[in-house]
């Protein structure tokens, strides 16, 4: 008799098991890397012409904007300026195009990442409404390293064991949509479309709702803490760059990927090309736009046979400031492993131009295949 009722609370057990894993809705578990990317070579190296963005009727101003946003410099309420941004990582291999919500990003960080492709990082000040987020990829330290110096909530789904190293030792407040069982198990979802046509390591989503019900489940607080230092100061209203001209800014990170920059007169931004065509946002199909375009030229080593990278973010270095369809040459200090960058020009300190930003980290040893026309 006591082999039956063990053998039935075993299945009882397992069954109550399987039916977590439905609830999780497909998110794997006990997992580092949700896979490896997926390479695909260019399609043409035709050059593309530049589509004019949308016109847009310029929104009603907030009386109550009183303040000015940390993260845009623009006018914001008093309460939008001390909430807490959060950090999504973001896959950005062309098999995983569109990303949703990335074009309400206020600031896009685009690093590489291991087998020539890159991988971004949003920062987003006004996060809880957004319908949906992602594919949301795996983190790398010295993206989690950058985010602190925002003082924001941490977004990926799964990571490197040096990127868990740093989650783990550091305490960064980060919800996961891998290896966290802590949160609601509906925080995270696939996409069954995006199973379908990008594949399943692609397809990783969430959105604001569901991450503000982790938030406050993990007791992450909402608003930033008292004192912080956010990286850049900006301009209060849009100045003149007395550069050099910058109409058409190209990265090539490497035979993968090139990032091109086409600056828009009309709308005094910098519009946004990758693998040839605009970088275009899932949920609204806007090209991404930026007042500010950044370069920031770092010391990079590859660590491991998996050909992950280590990115030198405190040494210091070069790099370009672009907007308004001019540049200037740059450099970059930073204090600590977490602190803020600090962008200077001849010695004093630069301010942006109020807007989006997009900052790239580009490897100082191919610097020179950085074009500027």
């Amino acid at each position: 008799m006591k082999k039956y009722i063990f053998l039935f609370l075993f299945l009882f057990a397992l069954l109550i098991s399987c039916s977590e894993e439905e609830a999780i809705e497909e998110a794997p578990k006990n997992v580092v890397e949700v896979g490896n990317p997926t390479i695909e070579k260019p399609q043409s190296n035709t050059p593309f012409i530049p589509s004019p963005p949308k016109e847009e009727t310029p929104p009603e101003p907030d009386p109550n904007a009183t303040e000015r946003s940390l993260t845009t410099g623009l006018p914001c309420t008093p309460e939008a300026k001390v909430r807490r941004p959060i950090a999504v990582m973001y896959n950005n291999n062309k098999v995983s195009f569109p990303q949703d919500a990335i074009s309400n990003a206020d600031i896009v960080y685009e690093c590489d990442a291991e087998g020539g492709v890159t991988r971004l990082m949003a920062i987003f000040s006004d996060w809880e409404n957004l319908s949906s987020i992602g594919s949301v990829r795996s983190a790398r330290d010295y993206f989690i390293s950058i985010s602190q110096s925002h003082g924001a909530i941490f977004v990926n789904a799964g990571g490197s064991p040096k990127a868990y190293e740093k989650l783990k030792g550091e305490r960064v407040d980060y919800v996961d949509g891998v290896n966290m069982y802590t949160i609601p198990t509906n925080t995270f979802y696939r996409d069954s479309d995006r199973i379908k046509n990008n594949g399943y390591e692609h397809s990783m989503m969430t959105d604001g709702s569901r991450l503000m019900t982790a938030v406050k489940k993990l007791g992450y607080a909402l608003k930033y803490r008292d004192g912080i230092t956010t990286p850049y100061s900006f301009n209060q209203e849009f100045k003149e760059n007395e550069g050099k001209t910058a109409v058409s800014v190209t990265l090539p990170h490497s035979s993968y990927i090139t990032v091109r920059f086409q600056w828009d007169a009309a709308s005094k931004k910098y519009l946004k090309y990758s693998f040839d065509q605009p970088h275009t946002d899932g949920l609204n199909s806007k090209q991404l736009a930026f007042e500010n375009v950044v370069v920031l030229f770092v010391g990079e080593q590859v660590l491991d046979t998996e050909g992950r990278l280590k990115l030198d973010l405190t040494s210091g270095g070069n790099g370009y400031y672009i907007s308004g369809g001019k540049y200037t040459e740059i450099k970059w200090t930073r204090k600590g492993d977490n602190a803020p960058f600090v962008l200077t020009e001849n010695g004093e300190e630069i301010s942006l131009n109020p807007g989006k930003t997009h900052i790239t980290l580009f490897n100082k040893n191919q610097s020179k295949k950085v074009t500027i026309k």
